[in-house]
């Protein structure tokens, strides 16, 4: 977009350029005319390129909120997992413990008699 808004620009003044030196006036007049289109063409080129950075901002701050809320999900998701985890872990050691208590007592009994 912005290399046809460039070459707009830059057309327009070479066009509005080669009018004005073919048109019949004075040099001074034709030398007051290409001044002014080319501080209209500065013009128009330092409003695009003020468009441009405006979107550029936008999309930065989109692209950067877009990126905090995956963050903020992503961060959530690992700390549930995590907890399952810990929970998986605990019932584990639970279940093992009670099996190891279990087995004492068997092998407590078999010893003893």
């Amino acid at each position: 977009m912005y290399k046809s808004v460039a070459g707009f620009l830059v057309g327009g003044l070479i066009a509005g350029t080669v009018a004005l030196l073919y048109a019949p006036q004075s040099g001074e007049e034709t030398r007051r005319e290409i001044k002014e289109n080319v501080l209209e063409a500065k013009q128009k080129a330092s409003m695009a390129v003020e468009d441009a950075r405006g979107r550029v901002n936008d999309a930065v701050v989109e692209v950067r909120g877009k990126a905090q809320h995956i963050l903020e999900s992503v961060s959530q998701e690992v700390q549930y997992k995590t907890s399952q985890l810990k929970e998986i872990g605990s019932t584990m050691i639970d279940e093992q413990g009670s099996s190891l208590e279990q087995g004492v007592e068997e092998a407590k009994e078999v010893l003893s008699s």
